[in-house]
């Protein structure tokens, strides 16, 4: 996400243990918490004949790559800056397993992707790593041939998709007011409202959300993923007109694409109040997900922006953030706020956002007790952190504390 925002700073540090944390940005609050906008902005993707009309001819992948070379680079040259960023950058991820044997590796040396053992770690390389792979290593495949044609094909197979998921589209609507009742609006006063179609007065605004739904093929599947273009905080002048919140989404659920879904529903709209990536602290701990963060990402308490503003850290390094790309596969698999994002929120809208301390709760791996026993008058009488998770039965955890 882009750093465009003026952040504030307090690092505060708190002695219960274990600590949680998250990183804000105060510049850019939404005015009214407790009623912010949100509409759908839907948009069918064009077809690739309507940015090309030369390839009105073209209609599978096969007929894409069947292209001579000398074509593709009189159409690279007439069209090759019409191809949308985000498509450009999901056509690399696809160059990039061009390149790559199971049994040799990569064609050419990236360090970065030593740890790469097969096509699908490819395709699961998170979209800040991309960005800094593209940048670095494009060059390593032929522009005006192959990574165009990949370009091409990828424009196709997006039409296409969307005719997959367009009737299923009120589907992820509710799904997606679903998964917001269950976070925000469960855990906090802050309330996301409207969730109609987009007015023409609501394309310009910057005091609303517009959420937009499309689809993905990568390699042999269909991805989930979301973008917030707001930055953090509310939208700026340069999102006028496109769509603020854009989720990708797989023709069919399963479990994994479900909670990956819910995932980013709540991480994207935790950009849209404020929060920032938790892994782009200076105190991250270990990444379970190879995560590359550049070094313009980082994000330094204590020091100042550009923008005049200052960073911003609440508490020390939450491993399990909604926030944070460095999460175990477990824990993005929850799809929840946690207490440091809680507490995120609550500094930037403290009459909304009120987190309760500490206590001894029912853990959500326990197994049923005795029919006599309840996990409420069983837990509540641990007053600390170590007695209360040191119960185990059937061994499994019977309390958490949180």
């Amino acid at each position: 996400m882009k750093l465009n925002k003026n952040l504030f700073s307090l690092s505060l540090i708190f002695s219960i243990s274990p600590a949680f944390a998250s990183v804000v940005n105060t510049s850019d609050k939404w005015p009214e918490p407790d009623n912010i906008k949100v509409c759908w902005q839907i948009e069918k993707p064009p077809a690739l004949a309507e940015l090309i009309p030369e390839l009105s001819d073209i209609q599978t992948a096969e007929d894409i790559d069947k292209i001579d070379d000398e074509r593709i680079k009189v159409l690279h040259k007439a069209y090759g800056n019409i191809i949308p960023g985000e498509l450009a950058q999901a056509a690399f991820m696809e160059s990039l397993a061009s390149i790559f044997d199971e049994k040799t590796g990569f064609k050419y040396p990236i360090p970065e992707l030593s740890y790469i053992k097969n096509t699908e770690e490819i395709f699961e390389i998170d979209n800040e790593k991309l960005k800094y792979l593209h940048s670095a290593y494009g060059n390593f495949i032929p522009r005006e041939i192959k990574l165009f044609k990949y370009h091409l094909t990828v424009v196709l197979q997006q039409k296409v998709g969307f005719t997959l998921i367009d009737k299923k589209i009120p589907f992820y609507k509710g799904l997606t007011e679903h998964f917001v009742d269950n976070s925000y609006h469960d855990k906090t006063n802050i309330r996301f409202t409207g969730w109609k179609d987009c007015a023409k007065d609501d394309l310009d605004s910057t005091n609303n959300i517009r959420i937009s739904f499309n689809t993905m093929l990568m390699g042999n599947k269909y991805i989930t993923t979301g973008a917030y273009e707001g930055g953090a905080g509310r939208p700026n002048e340069r999102n006028k007109g496109s769509a603020t919140l854009k989720i990708t989404v797989p023709p069919k659920l399963n479990n994994n694409t479900f909670n990956f879904l819910k995932n980013t529903v709540i991480h994207e709209l935790g950009h849209a109040l404020g929060l920032r990536h938790e892994q782009n602290r200076t105190d991250k701990g270990i990444c379970y997900t190879n995560m590359y963060v550049h070094p313009k990402s980082i994000i330094i308490d204590g020091t100042s922006t550009k923008e005049g503003g200052y960073n911003h850290y609440v508490g020390s390094y939450d491993s399990d953030s909604i926030m944070n790309y460095c999460s175990s596969s477990s824990e993005i698999a929850k799809g929840e706020l946690t207490r440091g994002d809680l507490k995120g929120l609550a500094y930037l809208y403290p009459d909304f956002v009120k987190v309760k301390p500490m206590s001894c709760t029912k853990h959500p791996e326990s197994r049923p007790l005795p029919s006599h026993i309840s996990h409420k008058k069983y837990c509540q009488g641990y007053r600390n952190q170590a007695s209360c998770e040191s119960k185990r039965w059937h061994d499994k955890p019977v309390c958490k504390w949180q």
